[in-house]
């Protein structure tokens, strides 16, 4: 399983993880700018920052090499497995950023 950590880091993508999430923090930041920020409103965009970083992570589980990578001796299920695990710790970092900004 240790082997597998390199090829499948370099599956994820990481573009469509760091624009979704760039998106989303500039969101989060917007409330900061006016002057007197509602809470509702904060909550509002918020949430919709939670969306713009979640469209990035849509393309986590789409595997364009799926095809190529048929004859690999670990199952599909092991690689998205491997691919969830390695963007958890940017989702969470990025929460982290989010709610303190």
């Amino acid at each position: 399983m240790p082997g597998l950590v390199r090829p499948v880091a370099r599956t994820v993508p990481w573009r469509a993880i760091g624009a979704g999430s760039a998106v989303g923090l500039l969101l989060a930041v917007s409330p900061r700018l006016t002057q007197n920020p509602d809470a509702w409103f904060t909550v509002q965009v918020l949430r919709a920052a939670t969306v713009a970083f979640a469209v990035g992570l849509a393309f986590l589980l789409d595997d364009p090499a799926r095809h190529t990578t048929a004859a690999v001796p670990v199952r599909r299920a092991v690689r998205h497995a491997l691919r969830l695990a390695l963007v958890v710790p940017v989702a969470a970092l990025w929460w982290t950023a989010a709610l303190l900004l």
